[in-house]
């Protein structure tokens, strides 16, 4: 019997007595395909924050030196106070998403991909004519959906570990804004009034 594909009558011609459907296997090959689509937006999230924190870092936003210096021209105390932790909350947070998005653990061995999944057996790779269908069928269906039940669980752990970087990112902007929200209504604010 020859390997039947989809059948655009919409009638039972497409099951194979005995195997795996034909739909079942277009179900597998969709779920590969959306989880790689998943893939390449965790991808595309990773490459917008990344460049975000690390310009943010790198334009001296943090300007330390005025961290540690005393002569400022605010008033009360306690407000450079406010503004120095405010702000050393915010680079310790920002350096908390950059160790977040960047962070690779260490493996004992190497981790395969999520399509080495999809690889056929030495055997079926040195003799396909001699696999049946049915056979060939329940393969194609197992290994596909194997390989996309992996790249799931891949995106999933991912996923988690790109929104909590973001969070941290988020909560670091905070404080940047906290901090120049305070200098701003304490340096700025009463030099207009005097």
């Amino acid at each position: 019997m020859a390997l039947q594909g989809r059948n655009p009558r919409g009638d039972q011609s497409s099951r194979v007595p005995d195997g795996i459907p034909v739909e079942l296997i277009d179900h597998a090959i969709r779920c590969w395909e959306a989880e790689v689509e998943n893939a390449r937006r965790h991808s595309a999230r990773l490459n917008l924050l990344l460049p975000a924190v690390l310009a943010v870092l790198g334009f001296g936003a943090f300007n330390l030196s005025w961290v540690g210096n005393r002569s400022t021209n605010l008033e009360p105390i306690w407000v450079v106070w406010i503004v120095k932790v405010l702000l050393l909350g915010s680079l310790l947070l920002f350096m908390r998403a950059l160790w977040i998005l960047l962070a690779v653990r260490q493996r004992r061995r190497p981790r395969s991909t999520s399509s080495y999944a999809l690889t056929v057996s030495k055997g079926v790779e040195s003799d396909p004519e001699g696999l049946d269908e049915q056979a060939a069928r329940r393969m194609a269906f197992e290994s596909t959906y194997a390989a996309a039940v992996d790249l799931r669980r891949r995106n999933a752990a991912e996923g988690i570990r790109i929104d909590r970087g973001q969070q941290a990112l988020l909560v670091a902007i905070l404080h940047a804004l906290l901090a120049v929200a305070c200098y701003t209504l304490f340096a700025i604010v009463p030099s207009r009034s005097a």
